[in-house]
């Protein structure tokens, strides 16, 4: 497969844009959601936005495989013997249904396994972050500006940290989450709770954060992963990767952390003597 990364790019962060306007036009007229689990909602617009985003890949790739939250059960080897794309329609939908600004619409693109593009449109913050591998990561304003971002341009310690925090959906994880959260917020500067995994590993490649922990699903870091470790972070996970993969490295988010690499060290140390 040789095609051309920056026409991949291109199409890309159109298509977040025009899946973003979906979203945003949806939200005003929204009034019921429903529940995927006990901690997860899940509404209309999440299915419309998924629907448009796989349609339009189709109508561009149509033997190209797709990896997609609402839409997909599991994740197998044999998806990725093709290119493939990895798509989150709304990450943050409870920030979404309540009229929250931190959400984000995330597209990745896989080859072999290996993301290669990633864009994470945050659309209520007029932001597009993107990256290409190998090519650093750039983030677009609301007025075209495009400019280069990294996470490491300002030594920090963790002192002087903001670490953000995911939560467990398993009860029986939120008394080790606990620990691990305590153990943090004694340490760090302070502690946030944004609620959009994509959006939040995004913040980390500009410098707004400093440090993430969560376990997560692979639609959720596909994108945002590629542009923290693009940007400068580091990708890191609480236990040994298991001996045989069940999915691609990239895709892989079991206690995943992902930090600045000033802090790095401090804090996979705070976290593993908590867990």
């Amino acid at each position: 497969m040789n095609r051309d990364k920056q026409t991949i790019l291109n199409f890309t962060k159109q298509l977040s844009i025009d899946a973003a306007k979906i979203a945003v036009s949806m939200r005003k007229k929204i009034t019921e959601y429903s529940l995927k689990s006990p901690s997860q909602m899940v509404s209309e617009a999440d299915k419309s936005v998924e629907q448009f985003i796989m349609s339009s890949i189709h109508n561009q790739f149509p033997e190209d495989l797709i990896l997609a939250e609402e839409s997909s059960t599991e994740v197998l080897q044999a998806m990725f013997t093709k290119p493939t794309w990895v798509i989150d329609p709304i990450d943050g939908t409870t920030n979404y249904l309540h009229h929250h600004y931190h959400v984000a619409v995330s597209i990745a693109y896989l080859e072999a396994g290996q993301v290669q593009v990633g864009v994470v449109n945050m659309p209520f913050y007029g932001e597009i972050f993107s990256s290409i591998k190998g090519g650093g990561s750039t983030l677009t304003k609301q007025n075209g500006q495009t400019e280069f971002i990294r996470c490491d341009n300002k030594k920090i310690s963790f002192n002087q940290a903001i670490i953000c925090l995911g939560r467990p959906s398993d009860a029986k994880e939120r008394t080790l989450w606990a620990k691990g959260v305590t153990k943090i917020f004694e340490s760090c500067f302070d502690v946030r709770r944004l609620a959009a995994a994509a959006g939040d590993i995004s913040w980390i490649a500009c410098g707004r954060l400093h440090g993430f922990w969560e376990t997560l699903k692979p639609w959720d870091i596909a994108a945002s992963c590629l542009i923290a470790k693009e940007a400068g972070a580091i990708v890191d996970y609480l236990e040994p990767l298991p001996a045989e993969m069940p999915i691609p490295q990239d895709l892989y988010c079991t206690n995943i952390v992902v930090s600045n690499p000033f802090v790095h060290d401090d804090l996979m140390k705070l976290l593993r003597s908590a867990l």
